[in-house]
């Protein structure tokens, strides 16, 4: 997970995620075993530099429960930078709970609901009023606990539904 920071962070040795400095906590890039490339549209980009993000720290987790010796992450990630503005700005809305407890011998069961996430006052007070908003992306995460999950997105004005899933 590339997390961008206000402040200048300091490279340093391995740290519990738990300890993350709070000033990174805006996700701009995150990618997960299984998953593709992730390309931004080419008229967007993420805003960088005096007037954007100056800051970053990445987040990697590893899994070697085994704790076997000699194996290597070959794994890697570009992040292009241009000079050129783009025409729109690009940006990742977080939606979903942490605080979920799924009762032992369940066959399914179901974590939040329309007033979980971002329900529209999450968005009207963190999108300005008459901002359009292009969706191009959605990534949907379990970790390896879930076996199904989807999101719904619900538009009041026409009735209109989308769903996500995977």
């Amino acid at each position: 997970v590339l997390f961008t920071c206000e402040s200048t962070q300091e490279a340093r040795d391995p740290w519990d995620c738990s300890d993350m400095d709070p000033e990174c906590t805006s996700m701009l890039y995150v990618w997960a075993v299984g998953g593709s490339n992730f390309y931004l549209p080419e008229q967007a980009g993420f805003p960088m530099g005096p007037s954007g993000t100056q800051y970053a720290i990445l987040q990697i987790h590893y899994d070697n429960p085994d704790h076997l010796a000699n194996v290597w992450d070959s794994s890697g990630f570009r992040v292009y930078y241009t000079p050129n503005l783009r025409e729109y700005d690009a940006g990742i809305l977080e939606i979903g709970t942490m605080n979920i407890t799924i009762p032992a011998g369940e066959e399914a069961y179901t974590v939040g609901n329309v007033y979980e996430g971002c329900p529209s006052e999450c968005s009207t007070q963190n999108i300005p009023e008459d901002t359009e908003l292009t969706v191009f992306a959605s990534m949907l995460h379990a970790h390896l606990a879930g076996r199904q999950i989807y999101t719904q997105h619900f538009r009041q004005s026409n009735n209109q539904t989308v769903k996500i899933e995977d």
